[in-house]
C-alpha cells in the first residue's frame, strides 16, 4: 500500500506488478476492476513477474476511467514520468511475452535515478571515452567536486525543460526548473571548471513541445515577460537566455555550448556527442 494511490516499478519486466494501487481517491466505476485493485494493494511488497494474466489485469485496471482520473492528478502534482509510464503501459503485452528482450526504445524510456558516481568507458573511432554519470538531487550535488578529478575534459549539464511548471520537492514555492538554474550558477562556481568545456543540455524537448499546447499559455503564466515566438524554439531561445545570462562574471563563457536535445532521439543524441567529441579533441590537439 503507497499512500500516495501510485507507485512506479524501476523496470518494465520486475517489480512493475504492485504498480498500481486505488487509494481513499476513489474506487473503480466497474466491480471487476474493483477486485483487481484490491489484488495489487493486498500485494503489498511482492513483485510477481508480468506475465499475460498480468498484463491483463493491469491493462483493464489502465483503461478504467477512475485509474485514468488518479494518474493524471498523479501526473499534475507528483514527480511521476507519465510520459514513459503512458509507453510502457502500450506495450504491456509485448513485454509480458516469454521471449521479451528490450529493445532501444524500453532502454531509452526507462529510468534509474543516478546515485554516487557511475563511470561508463566505451571506445569510439579508436579513442576510449569514460563518463561519469552524478545525480542531480541536493545530497548528491554535494559529490561533485569528488568527480572533477584531473582528466576531465568536459562535463554536460542535463535541464529537464518541460519542468518551468513542476514544483521541485527539495524546496517549496520553486519549480524544478529553479532548482535547474540555481544548480547550474553553482557548478559555475567551481573553480576546478576555469578550463573545461561545458555542454548545456536543454534535454526533453519533444515534452516541452506537448505542454506547450496549444496557445503556450502555460510557459507565459510561468514567464510573464516572455515575448517571443510562441512556439518550441521561442521557449527554448527564452531558457538558453535565461542560463547564459546566469553565468557568473568572469567565467569564460566561450567554453559554454547550450544545445537543446532529446535523449530519446538517437540520431540527435549521436550529433550531440560527435560535436563535443570533436571539441574535446580540438583543444587537446591544440594545446600540443
Amino acid at each position: 500500500w503507497h499512500e500516495g494511490g501510485l507507485r512506479l516499478p524501476e523496470s518494465p519486466r520486475h517489480g512493475g506488478m504492485n504498480a498500481f494501487f486505488l487509494s481513499h481517491h476513489g474506487e473503480c466505476a466497474l466491480q471487476e476492476n474493483a477486485k483487481r485493485a484490491r489484488y495489487y494493494r493486498e500485494l503489498g511488497t511482492q513483485q510477481p513477474q508480468l506475465d499475460a494474466t498480468e498484463a491483463k489485469r493491469l491493462n483493464a485496471l489502465w483503461q478504467d476511467d477512475t485509474v485514468k482520473s488518479l494518474v493524471k492528478t498523479m501526473s499534475a502534482t507528483c514527480d511521476v514520468h507519465m510520459f514513459n509510464l503512458n509507453f510502457f503501459m502500450s506495450r504491456l503485452d509485448y513485454i509480458a511475452a516469454d521471449n521479451y528482450v528490450p529493445s532501444d526504445l524500453d532502454i531509452l524510456h526507462s529510468r534509474q535515478r543516478s546515485t554516487g558516481a557511475t563511470e561508463t568507458s566505451f571506445v569510439k573511432d579508436n579513442t576510449r571515452w569514460t563518463l561519469i554519470d552524478m545525480g542531480g538531487q541536493k545530497p548528491e550535488r554535494a559529490k561533485w567536486d569528488r568527480a572533477l578529478v584531473e582528466g576531465i575534459k568536459a562535463v554536460f549539464f542535463f535541464v529537464s525543460t518541460e519542468e518551468f511548471d513542476v514544483e521541485a520537492s527539495e524546496e517549496k514555492g520553486k519549480s524544478k526548473l529553479d532548482i535547474a538554474l540555481e544548480t547550474w550558477k553553482y557548478l559555475l562556481t567551481n573553480s576546478k571548471l576555469d578550463n573545461i568545456l561545458i555542454f548545456l543540455l536543454l534535454n526533453k524537448i519533444d515534452l516541452l513541445e506537448m505542454k506547450l499546447q496549444p496557445d503556450c499559455s502555460k510557459f507565459t503564466k510561468v514567464f510573464p515577460d516572455f515575448a517571443g515566438d510562441k512556439t518550441k524554439e521561442g521557449a527554448l531561445g527564452y531558457l538558453k537566455s535565461m542560463f547564459m545570462k546566469a553565468v557568473p562574471d568572469g567565467f569564460k563563457s566561450n567554453l559554454i555550448t547550450c544545445t537543446p536535445v532529446c535523449a530519446l532521439d538517437g540520431n540527435l543524441v549521436e550529433k550531440v556527442f560527435s560535436d563535443a567529441k570533436a571539441q574535446v579533441l580540438n583543444r587537446a590537439l591544440s594545446s600540443l
